[in-house]
C-alpha cells in the first residue's frame, strides 16, 4: 500500500517537472521573442510620434512668437500638441495586441 502511494507521488512528480521543463523551454525559444518584438515596436512607434509632435509643437511655438497674443495661441499650440502627444502614446500603448 505505501509503495503504490510512494509510487504515485513520484510519478506525479516527474510529470510536473517534465511539464515545466518543457514550458520553460517554449517560453524562451518562442514566446519571449515574441514579446520582445512586439515591445519594440511598440517603443519605437511611440518614438516616433513623440519627436513629430514636439518638432512640429516648437516649430508652431516659434513661428507664432511677435505679440502678446499671438504668445497666447502658441500656448494653446503646445498645449494642444502635448495633449495630441499623450492621446497618441495612451492609444499605441492601449491598441490590441497582435495573438503571439
Amino acid at each position: 500500500m505505501l509503495t503504490t502511494v510512494a509510487t504515485i507521488i513520484l510519478t506525479a512528480f516527474t510529470s510536473a517537472c517534465f511539464t515545466l521543463i518543457l514550458a520553460w523551454f517554449i517560453f524562451e525559444k518562442r514566446i519571449k521573442q515574441a514579446i520582445e518584438r512586439h515591445t519594440q515596436k511598440q517603443i519605437d512607434q511611440a518614438t516616433e510620434q513623440i519627436e513629430q509632435g514636439v518638432k512640429r509643437g516648437v516649430q508652431e511655438a516659434i513661428t507664432s512668437i511677435s505679440t502678446t497674443k499671438v504668445i497666447r495661441g502658441t500656448a494653446r499650440n503646445v498645449a494642444k500638441s502635448s495633449r495630441e502627444l499623450v492621446e497618441g502614446g495612451f492609444q499605441s500603448i492601449l491598441k490590441r495586441r497582435p495573438d503571439i
